[in-house]
């Protein structure tokens, strides 16, 4: 039955083979920064139903992106994360560690969006770049983000800071009484329905699959290398387009948290066996 499930779910979601490539050369756990075999890379994309053909075009891309570093030996070629993209390629790993939920004490970071000098970033595409930092927008220059009590905004670790030379005025204060409620204002400021709509997708789509697990179907290394990849990226894709906001603004029932459960239960039904077939299939270099 677990072959059914697979079946259906890359029948109907299967992610592309590039971004399972960034996924898996991201992984601490298996990958630790070694450099890859194309061999190995070829066979690690196998369970997904790639073709050598694929992979190398996937690989190839990768190369070109800069996210990849190529090294030969003879007529054997190998691969590794590029130095400068280490910390983007492990971000989708760190955010499956750390939980949605965090405490709120009632503090913001504010931001006033006013680039003045010729050169700086156009207005909207400095507000894409805090919007995707979990930036809501107030105002068309105005944007702001409940602090968690470290005195950071509590953005994931997907994000990307803006680089120090950006033309924002930063501004850090407690809540003013005169601000609507918090969850009136979440649903004007931030976008709820992308992040809700993707983890909702990803408990109807895995749910059955950790009830099969939980009933003692047992997955091969192969399968369970698998499954771990394709939870890991359906659940990432939900949680790095969410705004992360506190409990206080976020609407009842918000699955959020339900979802980091669900992920962490697969996980823990498949890591010791696909890290098996990580072993396996990866050969020191």
């Amino acid at each position: 039955m677990l072959n059914d499930w697979i079946e259906r779910y890359m029948a109907r979601s299967a992610p592309s083979s590039t971004a399972l490539l960034r996924l898996a050369f991201g992984d601490q756990q298996l990958a630790q920064g070694q450099t890859i075999w194309l061999r190995d890379l070829i066979a690690l994309m196998k369970p997904f139903r790639f073709s050598e053909r694929l992979t190398r075009t996937s690989v190839s891309r990768l190369v070109q992106q800069g996210w990849l570093t190529p090294r030969r030996q003879g007529r054997h070629a190998a691969y590794a994360i590029a130095s400068s993209i280490g910390e983007q390629a492990a971000a989708p790993w760190r955010c499956t560690a750390a939980s949605p939920q965090w405490p709120w004490k009632g503090e913001w970071t504010l931001v006033i969006n006013a680039p003045a000098d010729d050169g700086a970033l156009p207005a909207a595409q400095l507000r894409s770049a805090l919007v995707r930092q979990g930036y809501g927008v107030l105002a068309p220059n105005v944007l702001a983000r409940p602090v968690a009590d470290c005195g950071t905004p509590a953005i994931d670790a997907g994000s990307q800071p803006l680089d120090s030379q950006v033309p924002v005025i930063r501004l850090n204060g407690t809540q003013m009484a005169e601000l609507p409620p918090l969850r009136r204002l979440a649903q004007d400021a931030w976008n709820l329905a992308t992040p809700r709509m993707n983890y909702e997708r990803f408990l109807t789509q895995f749910d059955g699959l950790h009830e099969l697990l939980a009933q003692g179907e047992k997955p091969s290394p192969e399968t369970a290398f698998l499954i771990r990849m394709l939870a890991v990226h359906s659940y990432c894709k939900a949680r790095l387009c969410d705004p992360l906001l506190p409990a206080e603004f976020l609407p009842e029932s918000w699955p959020a948290m339900q979802a980091y459960q669900l992920l962490h239960e697969l996980d823990g039904s498949t890591a010791d066996t696909a890290s098996q077939y990580w072993r396996s299939v990866v050969t020191a270099h």
